[in-house]
């Protein structure tokens, strides 16, 4: 049941999590497209972009759908020297990898 006393970005935020918890890549994609597209959110670029990569797998997505994701959401997320930074490219690099 959804809360009508919080606001609609957060019961989108809470949507988007429900679905990653529960891998349902059909319901969690457009979630996080939905997202992504939005001017702001309250959930991190980075957790929305990697429960994109989540959705594209459960999805069985192809090695071309899951570069064009990458291309348009990851690529300039992420970039730095930092571990938390490294990380992310190693999701991004899985991501973007050939099948």
């Amino acid at each position: 049941m959804q809360r009508e006393d919080v606001p609609p970005e957060v019961r989108q935020s809470v949507a988007l999590l429900t679905a990653l918890s529960s891998r349902d890549g059909e319901v969690l994609l457009p979630l996080v497209l939905e997202s992504l597209e939005a001017e702001t959110f309250p959930l991190p670029l980075k957790l929305r972009t990697i429960a994109g990569v989540v959705a594209l797998e459960e999805n069985g997505a192809s090695a071309s759908e899951r570069q064009a994701f990458v291309d348009r959401w990851m690529a300039e997320v992420g970039n730095g020297t930092g571990s938390e930074d490294v990380a992310y490219q190693v999701i991004r690099a899985y991501a973007a990898r050939d099948d």
